[in-house]
């Protein structure tokens, strides 16, 4: 599958979906205003479960809305909108396996299978393009990211990973371009 997000070109080598884009998503927004969705669903070769999202900030880092976002401090950090994301995600992928007309579920259907079946921990993939300075504490702004998300996330198993461009993709996942 070939998606982009956020002007990012993504080439996915296993089984994914732009999750935010699906019928099924769309239909549960129509009915939950404030639900959110991570961008992708993505299946590993290893058979576990990523849940993406990407935020291409570059040369937007300075943007007022962005400022607040991009403050571990501030009003609606990213650490916490990539949280909580994770968790209206999950909770979808549920929903769409409990689903009573899973005509609109159908193409979720082998991620919420898995979701069911799930014997490892799920990865959360926060894909940031662009600084991150107000995130460092721990090192660069990426660790940082990280960390924070994994803090708010500690309810689930889970493995956390920031990363961008310039990080090393795991080869049997996805290609980034852009």
């Amino acid at each position: 599958m070939i998606s982009v997000e956020s002007g990012l070109k993504f080439e996915f080598a296993t089984p994914a979906i732009k999750y935010d884009d699906c019928e099924y998503y769309k239909e549960l927004k129509k009915s939950i205003k404030s639900c959110k969705a991570v961008d992708f669903l993505v299946l590993t070769n290893k058979d576990r479960l990523v849940l993406m999202e990407v935020k291409n900030f570059v040369g937007h880092e300075g943007d007022t809305s962005n400022r607040e976002r991009l403050s571990p401090k501030g009003d609606d950090p990213l650490h916490m909108e990539i949280a909580c994301k994770v968790k209206d995600t999950l909770a979808g992928l549920i929903g769409a396996s409990t689903c009573p007309d899973r005509r609109n579920a159908k193409e979720l259907e082998t991620f919420y299978k898995k979701l069911q079946r799930i014997s490892s921990r799920i990865i959360v993939i926060a894909f940031i393009e662009g600084k991150l300075s107000n995130y460092k504490g721990h090192g660069t702004g990426e660790k940082g990211l990280e960390i924070k998300v994994k803090k708010a996330l500690q309810w689930l198993n889970c493995e956390v990973v920031v990363m961008n461009t310039k990080t090393k993709i795991p080869v049997n996942l996805f290609t980034v371009s852009e």
